[in-house]
């Protein structure tokens, strides 16, 4: 009689094991099935949206694709929490380069991510800072929860974690749905603060701490 109660609760556990394997699987045909949704909805988001990646326009002018992204056009450069950024966001701003790549910034889906910066600006309530990013990096997003819309990186992560986990291959270049504001210090920005009158109209001023506007619109895995 033991034995065959020993028996039968052996059976049960292989077939809690088989509906465990089967559950499984099935939850990762839905994550896969979510993925394609979400990529498809990015994709269309993309099109209709102004940002879209053929023929984007950022304060009037066009802003390029990151699949026009090259060895030639691109400026890399390696993150630390003591890298001194102003000369870099200068060199970059005032060179011909179309593109800033920020090598190996985090960790996801056990790949490395290099975050792709560009030049231009658009309207919205938040503006990450070099600072924010270096104190940031290294960050492995797969541990990430979004539950802080007041986390100051939340925008970017949002970004980051929506884009599709298949598409997470070495060497892809992925166009964020919307890019994130980053705001960097150049040269020109640490000097001449003050305001400038003619008559009673204001015709410059100039705070202290004000940057220059850049743009994170997506990224290369690694």
């Amino acid at each position: 009689m033991r034995a065959k109660q020993e028996r039968i609760k052996q059976e049960r556990i292989k077939q809690i094991d088989d509906e465990i394997e089967q559950t499984d699987d099935y939850i990762k045909h839905l994550q896969i099935k979510i993925n394609d949704l979400l990529y498809e909805k990015s994709t269309l988001s993309i099109q209709l949206n102004e940002h879209k990646i053929k023929g984007q326009t950022v304060k009037g002018k066009k802003l390029k694709p990151i699949f026009d992204l090259s060895d030639k056009n691109a400026m890399k450069v390696n993150l630390f929490n003591d890298t001194r950024t102003t000369p870099i966001m200068d060199e970059f701003y005032h060179s011909d380069k179309l593109f800033l790549i920020f090598m190996n910034m985090y960790h996801l889906n056990h790949k490395r991510i290099s975050l792709v910066v560009t030049k231009g600006q658009i309207d919205v309530n938040y503006t990450l800072t070099m600072t924010d990013l270096k104190k940031s990096r290294s960050t492995s997003l797969s541990n990430y929860v979004l539950n802080n819309k007041n986390d100051r990186m939340y925008p970017l992560f949002l970004e980051l974690l929506n884009l599709p986990s298949e598409k997470l291959i070495s060497g892809n270049q992925l166009q964020f749905q919307k890019p994130c504001l980053l705001g960097g210090q150049t040269f020109s920005d640490q000097t001449g603060f003050g305001s400038e009158y003619h008559g009673i109209d204001l015709v410059y001023q100039k705070e202290y701490g004000e940057t220059t506007k850049f743009l994170i619109v997506g990224i290369i895995v690694e």
